[in-house]
């Protein structure tokens, strides 16, 4: 039977993986946002020889605000598929989500710039979204109706909150890479 205490030291395990979550996340991106201009994805400089914008370019930020928004939310998803998920698992499909990413940023040529870790977040949602679906459909169902809210506000021009247009793509495409990923670990498990 739970206790009192048992919640108690429940939710401070999950608060203590928000705040290392956001902590070591802000730490990461602020560090690499001042060089944004030598970090940020950039098509034409990727298909140069620049290859290592294929991964920096998921660290570096366009603002603080930016930065501070994605490392919260870095927390608040490393706090829930922390629960389910061994870290090497959840650091591993951090790293797939953004090579796919990027890999569709190259082949496709959506878009020619962009910087920012809000695609990969968005994969880190949508693989808890799958891994959750059994233990926690209510949790399940609500991030994929957030997700899907946040993709069609974006299409529909109303998600602007770093004054710089989203890269709709890399959301779209890190929601299909973790759900894919989520999927395949239900699977083998």
């Amino acid at each position: 039977m739970e206790t009192r205490a048992c919640r108690r030291s429940g939710l401070g395990v999950r608060s203590a993986r928000f705040l290392v979550g956001t902590a070591t996340a802000a730490a990461g991106f602020l560090v690499a946002s001042p060089w944004l201009d030598a970090l940020a994805f950039d098509r034409s400089l990727v298909l140069t020889g620049e290859y290592w914008r294929l991964g920096t370019s998921h660290l570096t930020h366009l603002d603080t605000r930016h930065a501070l928004m994605n490392a919260a939310g870095t927390g608040l998803v490393a706090a829930v598929l922390l629960e389910y998920l061994r870290p090497g698992t959840v650091l591993w499909g951090a790293l797939a989500i953004a090579a796919a990413i990027s890999a569709t940023s190259v082949l496709l040529s959506v878009e020619s710039s962009y910087a920012g870790f809000s695609g990969v977040l968005h994969g880190l949602a949508a693989l808890a979204a799958v891994v959750l679906a059994k233990r926690a459909p209510w949790l399940a169902a609500t991030v994929g109706v957030v997700l899907i809210a946040g993709v069609l506000t974006a299409l529909a021009g109303w998600s602007r909150p770093w004054m710089a247009s989203v890269a709709i793509h890399t959301h779209v495409c890190g929601i299909g890479a973790g759900a894919a990923i989520g999927f395949w670990l239900r699977r083998a498990r």
